[in-house]
């Protein structure tokens, strides 16, 4: 089979071997004399009729004569088993270029579409009955049904009054609107706002001191008049856009205040306000989104107050900073979640307590450092390193400034991790305390704190690794306050569960139904006159390689986990109390297998029980190494003894 010398549409010579498409005008080249195929046809003259090709009759193959082709146009033979391959194959190149601008467009739509916000504003269908406010009549008191104020207009609100959305009323206003407010007026939210301004016709809020015809001797003021209140049954489709607020902000109430309210605001511009310029209960959760600008402002924030959450909430990354007036607390069966690259700020004796869950995760990467991409940051107002200067103040920061996270409880399922934590530590708390919960805490960075970095009590079974402390006041280990363990319970105390040195800074009492486990290469150091005492059972389970180790908290020795208080002291015997187990604990379950006990007064002190001891070193005590009262009978099993004050052991009377 042959392929044409020339293109049969457009004349231009074609190269042999050729491919399938003329190189000149895309056209498809035939083979010559192909079974079951029709050739191509010139185009014909201009002024001549076309008409349809004839087909030609089937020929048996062994009937048809050889063709009679001219030497001139015989076209060579192709080699053996040969395809013949393009370089360049128009019509599929062009196919290709078709694809890649669909794939480039569908890109372009779907990237413009996912950057551009969603403000959520969008025109207002006007119901048949609604109302359009007469701009000529001072506005006060509650609207009916749906109103409009209308673009260009300018309405005055009476002063000291409230104009008032009830809950199934909506006020719409319209682009380029303004509202002049007089001397303690505000606009209150019951039912839904829709204030959506643009770039170019912002809708405007302002005093009424706010206009040259009407400026009173002194000008507009800082709190002239009291804000935008979105109470907590408002409508959460309720948006304010592209808005200016002026001259509120008064009465402690932001310039926008949010009760349990969660409306969508969006380049919103708050400027003259008295006092914060958003404040909000910590249930609200409001959507911002686009540019949200203050200025002169006594705080660039947005105020959280004190208070409770009883509902699931979500602080949203914004580049607005979140400032804590007073204690939050999570309830129990209630969810806090705080997104990355979010920043809180606390004013001094505030905190975070979560009975519920708290789901704060930061950058996976872990320890993050000032202003790092992704993580999460609590710490104090006064700290201007973050977020630059919040409180318009000169006050330096200090450890100690608020009281820090408090994990209690139902908090068990917990997550703290990405997250900046700096100056907490009040009142001898940790800057993360946790009590009676089991939450992970991982990958943080806790620094400037005025007590231990994490504090529990010894109750609580928390995760914690890979945490970065620095510039801790008390010890940078995990330290677990003194207490009872009371309950038919099973307490473990693992290795695995934290990559901190526990330091123990009171007593410890085990119940007598409760068990107290110290599993394999476990560290624990104790405070000054600090020790535990055994009413239920004590299972010290070490084992060779892996013992566990009771210690002083000046032992810095690198068995002990090395200097965890930052103190130059060195230990002495007798630094803490030892172990003491009491006639009314139970002996069946108490063990004491591959332990190192340092520093004590007594070792291990028995009255009137017999548990095992095995492969135990008691050393540098005040008194015996083990002691046994009335009628203590313990099994001791390799266990060897290195300065002791009185003597190894009187076990063996």
């Amino acid at each position: 089979m042959a392929t044409p010398t020339t293109c049969p549409k457009c004349g231009a010579p074609v190269a042999q071997p050729a491919g399938r498409f003329c190189m000149a005008c895309g056209a498809a080249l035939a083979p010559a004399d192909a079974a079951g195929r029709v050739r191509a046809q010139p185009a014909p003259p201009p002024n001549q009729p076309q008409t349809a090709p004839v087909q030609p009759a089937p020929v048996s193959t062994a009937a048809r004569p050889p063709a009679a082709v001219p030497k001139a146009a015989a076209a060579p033979t192709p080699s053996k088993g040969g395809r013949r391959f393009t370089i360049v194959n128009l019509r599929n190149l062009f196919g290709l270029f078709d694809l890649l601008a669909l794939v480039v467009g569908l890109g372009f739509l779907a990237f413009t579409l996912l950057r551009t916000p969603s403000t959520q504003c969008q025109p207002l269908d006007l119901p048949a009955s609604h109302t359009v406010a007469d701009s000529r009549r001072t506005q006060a008191g509650t609207l009916d049904g749906f109103v409009v104020f209308q673009s260009g207009q300018t309405y005055l609100i009476a002063e000291g009054q409230a104009l008032t959305i009830p809950e199934d009323g909506t006020l719409l206003i319209e682009p380029g609107a303004h509202l002049q407010f007089g001397a303690g007026s505000a606009l209150d939210v019951h039912g839904r706002l829709h204030a959506c301004g643009s770039s170019g016709k912002p809708i405007v809020l302002t005093s009424d001191q706010d206009d040259p015809e009407r400026k009173g001797a002194g000008g507009p003021q800082p709190g002239d008049w009291i804000g935008v209140r979105f109470f907590d049954e408002s409508n959460d489709d309720s948006v304010l856009g592209h808005v200016q607020i002026r001259y509120a902000g008064r009465d402690n109430h932001g310039a926008v205040h949010l009760g349990k309210a969660s409306p969508h605001l969006s380049d919103l511009t708050i400027t003259d306000s008295k006092w914060f310029p958003l404040s909000m209960a910590p249930s609200a959760a409001p959507v911002l989104s686009g540019k949200i600008e203050f200025t002169n402002t006594p705080a660039r924030g947005i105020e959280v107050r004190g208070g409770e959450i009883r509902e699931d909430v979500t602080w949203e990354n914004t580049a607005v900073v979140y400032i804590v007036t007073g204690n939050v607390r999570v309830n129990q069966a209630t969810r806090m979640t705080i997104k990355p690259d979010v920043v809180v700020k606390f004013a001094p004796d505030t905190g975070l307590e979560v009975e519920g869950t708290l789901m704060a995760s930061g950058n996976g990467r872990g320890a993050p450092k000032v202003g790092e991409r992704g993580s999460i940051t609590f710490t104090s107002l006064k700290d201007d390193e973050v977020a630059g200067d919040t409180d318009g103040r000169a006050a330096v920061p200090e450890a100690g400034d608020w009281y820090g996270i408090l994990l209690r409880g139902s908090s068990s399922r917990s997550i703290l991790h990405g997250a900046l934590i700096r100056y907490a530590g009040k009142n001898n708390r940790g800057a993360v305390h946790i009590e009676n919960a089991s939450p992970e805490i991982s990958g943080n960075r806790i620094e400037h704190s005025a007590w231990y970095a994490i504090s529990a009590d010894p109750g609580s079974g928390p995760k914690i690794t890979g945490n970065v402390l620095a510039e801790i006041d008390e010890g940078i280990g995990l330290e677990i306050r003194g207490g009872a363990l009371q309950g038919r319970e099973t307490w473990r105390w693992q290795a695995t569960d934290s990559d901190m040195v526990r330091v123990l800074t009171g007593n410890l009492t085990i119940g007598r139904e409760g068990i107290l486990e110290l599993g394999p290469g476990l560290i624990v150091r104790f405070a000054r006159d600090t020790g535990i005492y055994v009413d239920g059972a004590l299972r010290i389970m070490g084992e060779k390689g892996k013992p566990v180790t009771l210690t002083s908290l000046r032992d810095d020795a690198a068995d002990a986990g090395g200097d965890v208080d930052g103190s130059a002291a060195r230990p002495v015997a007798g630094d803490w109390k030892g172990i003491t187990i009491n006639r009314e604990s139970n002996d069946r379950l108490t063990e004491v297998h591959y332990a190192v006990v340092r520093y004590p007064a007594i070792g291990l002190q028995f009255t009137d029980v017999s548990p095992v001891v095995e492969a135990a070193t008691i050393s540098d005590t005040t008194g015996l190494g083990i002691a046994c009262e009335e009628d203590a009978k313990p099994t001791l099993t390799g266990v060897t003894y290195t300065r002791t004050g009185r003597g190894d052991t009187n076990c063996n009377r």
